[in-house]
């Protein structure tokens, strides 16, 4: 038991991380508690056609989902709060609002992960929302490394981009690459190939991907949803068009297993063995960008900042 004594006021709270996770849905918070404690990642489906990859595929969302069930039957939404908390901070309390002080410790530690500096006048949302653009450049880079060993995948990925991807969706992906200096003003329509191609060039650019909230939460969306269209093409297998039709979906993408199977193969993660060095890692690829992702779809689903 920690005592609750010391200063919070390095950053301003605004928003906290309690407050976030207390929106979120409870099997949201399973899935997320699973991610976060479980040590074992899991590995990519196993077949020599896409449709015995998918097939396999199928059966490792079964064995996840019967393990979020098991999660469910034990907490109610604060225990599944506090028990995130609990992991995040190393701390324990009585009362879930008592972890506020140390959300400002969490947050910097994640932060030093992309060698990130807080400022003194963000608050807690803007420290997330920084976070969490490293978190997609990252990403991206990472992903576009490992396409640079399948460009045989290229107009496969090009055309369920063009399948998947919403009109909005890539209104809003053209206005920032458009912003960024990547294409030319005068470009009013961004399809397929080019568009990929573009998106990976946007991954390489040191902080290309930094400053996209000013085009609306939307191009995070957007932005998910692509990486994860790409990833689904590389692993040759096949999920159901409604995935990808709502935002509300792209967060089960990040947390489900096909989210874990990515991380198990783009991420330094599961090569990590020093335990520390593990949870700051998690902390800035699972929690924190996983936190503020869920309060996008939250706003949006608000209609806000959209």
């Amino acid at each position: 038991m920690k005592n609750s004594n010391h200063d919070i006021k390095k950053t301003k709270p605004g928003i906290t991380i309690v407050d976030q996770l207390l929106e979120m849905d409870e099997r949201t918070l399973a899935e997320l508690l699973i991610r976060c404690k479980k040590t074992k990642f899991l590995k990519p489906p196993k077949g020599k056609t896409e449709e015995e990859r998918t097939e396999n595929y199928k059966k490792i969302e079964e064995e996840f989902n019967q393990e979020v069930d098991k999660i469910l039957q034990t907490y109610k939404k604060h225990g599944l709060v506090k028990e995130l908390m609990e992991w995040a901070t190393g701390w324990i309390y009585d009362d879930i609002y008592d972890y506020v002080q140390d959300e400002y410790g969490l947050l910097k530690r994640a932060a030093g992960f992309y060698k990130i500096k807080p400022r003194k006048t963000e608050t807690f949302l803007d420290l997330e929302r920084v976070i969490f653009e490293h978190w997609m450049q990252y990403l991206i880079e990472k992903l576009r490394k490992e396409l640079e060993k399948h460009p045989d995948k290229f107009d496969e990925i090009a055309k369920s981009l063009d399948e998947h991807l919403t009109s909005e969706e890539k209104e809003q992906l053209l206005k920032v690459l458009k912003d960024k200096g990547l294409v030319s003003k005068e470009i009013s329509n961004l399809q397929g190939r080019a568009l990929l191609e573009t998106i990976l060039t946007a991954g390489s650019g040191t902080g290309v991907l930094l400053g996209l909230g000013s085009a609306g939460f939307g191009v995070y969306i957007a932005l998910t949803k692509t990486i994860h269209l790409i990833f689904t093409q590389l692993l040759g297998i096949t999920l159901p068009f409604a995935v990808y039709t709502t935002a509300t979906k792209t967060l089960s993408l990040l947390l489900g297993p096909l989210g874990w199977i990515i991380f198990s193969i783009l991420m330094v993660i599961p090569f990590i063995q020093h335990a520390r060095k593990k949870k700051t890692a998690l902390l800035a690829t699972v929690f924190v960008p996983t936190i503020y992702l869920a309060y996008i779809e939250k706003q949006l689903q608000k209609g806000e900042g959209a």
